[in-house]
């Protein structure tokens, strides 16, 4: 994982930004990968993250959250156009103007013998290197924001309680 120096406007100070760096990985990379791992063809598992990638959808415009063990949980947020209204009996879903899916990572832990699943990705974990900003290699990475991105409100359990 790779970070660089960035600048913040409001208090002049630097703080360390993640940047991606290199080519995504394909959904063929990952389908390769997992047969490779596995007993598994190829096509076989593009046919599941297909079919998984349907029913989590079918979920979250229910507004349920996804889990998927191992790796996290999945959940729709939603951002509103202008100012709002003067009364809650105004409100309605025209002023939605953007539905994003957010992601928290799972981590696994185990304290007295007992598993628990906390949503969150330790930086400590990460073998962080720094991305020398003066080279041109760095010409095709992308940033990514490293802080939360706030949607104006807080942040739904994903766990919650409606199943």
């Amino acid at each position: 994982m790779y970070y660089k120096a960035r600048q913040q406007k409001r208090n002049g100070k630097w703080y360390p930004q993640s940047v991606l760096h290199g080519r995504t990985v394909t959904t063929k990379q990952l389908c390769d990968d997992i047969a490779q791992a596995s007993t598994v063809a190829p096509a076989d598992v593009l046919a599941v993250l297909r079919s998984l990638s349907d029913s989590m959808v079918k979920y979250l415009v229910e507004g349920r959250s996804v889990k998927l063990d191992g790796i996290g949980n999945f959940y729709l947020t939603a951002t509103a156009k202008g100012n709002g209204v003067e009364k809650a009996e105004d409100v309605s879903p025209q002023q939605i103007n953007k539905v994003m899916v957010r992601f928290l990572a799972e981590k696994q832990s185990s304290v007295g013998g007992i598993k628990s699943s906390i949503p969150t990705l330790a930086a400590a974990q990460i073998n962080w290197q720094r991305l020398d900003t003066s080279s041109s290699s760095t010409n095709s990475a992308t940033e990514t924001e490293g802080s939360s991105t706030g949607n104006g409100g807080s942040t739904p359990d994903p766990n919650g309680g409606n199943e």
